[in-house]
């Protein structure tokens, strides 16, 4: 069936449209955002005579997304906010339905060609742009996520590095029961910058350790944006998939990962051009954080998931290092629990059996920290002194005081099989 559709594409390209070069799909994007900003200015106004400074204010906000230089836009937004709601008429309920609903219907359609078009032309960030605008308003028109799903699951290629490594987090997300993320080139094109100024300074002494996560504004290919990056990143020095899978074998880099809350994730690597195989990946889990929208799904995750039958059985060695100091690095896979909502973790308890036989590890609390330089934060991790065996099957147990009330966790997973 490929074949013959190779066959007869070159006969049908006289009737095919024209893919558009990326200064058109870019100027699609521009057209399509001023005209809804020309169709915002006068409801806006409207709603400020009509004193619903609620809805002007809403209306305001979205001009100002529009056109961020619009300092009219701005001055009015930050007015009708210091105004009371206001309650609207009937009549003029109505009229304001409608008014968003034919913007709605116009605007949606145009938003998703646009998006379309950006992505045929490889600009990802204005089709991530129009994809986002295109989602909302089917979000406000009740016609679900589904068409957004699929538009952002397909921005990467399944053959490309960073899908397969997006691909292996989000397994591990399905497993521990919470939303699945997207890549984002927004993010991914500041991480870019970041993995760009990596390489360059891979030898300077402030890009090593924990410097990878700030830039030094002397040396060369810094960047603000960069810098956001870095803050916000977990960092490897291998390819993609790897480095996830590295990431998620510790124990400070992998809480991230997993937060429910995060819904985009950008992913950017530049190799060492005198070390094939190696270079710099930055794996930004911080930017796509969405904690006004929270999802309804588990806010405790505890990893390895329940039920997984092929965990890794060592630790990925991280820095800070959670082991303490003089110990021996060679360790089993880090077993967490996080509490990504605020609580109160007090004497908490952790057993890893393998066989009946309990597992000799270091366990850190909010209150005993591995580190005293370095805080927990809602999380325990247990870190097996050995590596775990091969081929077993283990069960962990949690017990701790919560917010002043008992609290238990108890789940199963065995370890991969031994290589051949």
């Amino acid at each position: 069936m490929r074949r013959l559709a190779l066959l007869i594409a070159p006969l049908s390209l006289a009737l095919s449209p024209r893919a558009e070069e990326p200064a058109d799909s870019a100027a699609r994007l521009a057209n399509v955002r001023a005209d809804e900003r020309a169709r915002r200015l006068p409801l806006a106004k409207q709603c400020e005579a009509w004193k619903l400074w609620a809805e002007a204010a809403a209306e305001w906000e979205r001009v100002l997304a529009l056109a961020p230089d619009d300092a009219d836009a701005k001055t009015r937004l930050e007015a009708a906010k210091k105004q009371p709601a206001g309650k609207p008429s009937k009549a003029q309920e109505a009229q304001l339905r409608a008014a968003r609903a034919a913007i709605g219907k116009e605007f949606g359609k145009r938003y998703w060609e646009a998006a379309e078009a950006a992505r045929a032309a490889a600009l990802l960030a204005e089709a991530e742009n129009a994809g986002e605008a295109a989602a909302a308003f089917d979000a406000l028109a009740g016609a679900g996520d589904a068409k957004a799903r699929k538009f952002f699951e397909e921005m990467l290629p399944k053959d490309d590095p960073r899908r397969r490594a997006l691909d292996l987090l989000n397994e591990g997300r399905k497993a521990c029961q919470v939303p699945p993320l997207v890549w984002s080139a927004r993010i991914s094109a500041r991480a870019d910058l970041h993995a760009k100024y990596m390489v360059t300074n891979r030898r300077h002494p402030s890009a090593q350790g924990l410097g990878g996560h700030s830039e030094d504004k002397s040396l060369p290919d810094y960047t603000p944006e960069g810098e956001v990056a870095a803050r916000n990143s977990d960092i490897g020095f291998v390819p993609p998939l790897e480095s996830m899978r590295q990431m998620l074998g510790t124990f400070y880099h992998r809480i991230p990962l997993l937060d429910p809350c995060l819904r985009k994730v950008g992913i950017a690597y530049r190799e060492y051009p005198d070390a094939p195989g190696t270079g710099c990946c930055v794996i930004d889990c911080i930017s796509g954080v969405d904690r006004k929208n929270v999802p309804q799904c588990p806010m405790i995750v505890a990893w390895p998931p329940k039920g997984a039958k092929a965990v890794r059985r060592t630790f990925e060695n991280e820095f800070p290092d959670p082991i303490p100091p003089g110990e021996d690095k060679s360790s089993g896979t880090a077993v967490t629990v996080t509490w990504f909502v605020q609580a109160d973790i007090k004497a908490a308890k952790f057993e890893l059996l393998a066989g009946g036989k309990p597992v000799e590890g270091w366990f850190s609390t909010p209150e005993n920290p591995a580190r005293k330089d370095r805080k927990n934060g809602q999380s325990v991790c247990f870190i097996p002194k050995d590596p775990l065996p091969a081929g077993t099957a283990f069960r962990a147990t949690l017990t701790a005081t919560v917010d002043g009330k008992p609290y238990s966790l108890s789940w199963d997973f065995a370890t991969e099989a031994a290589p051949k």
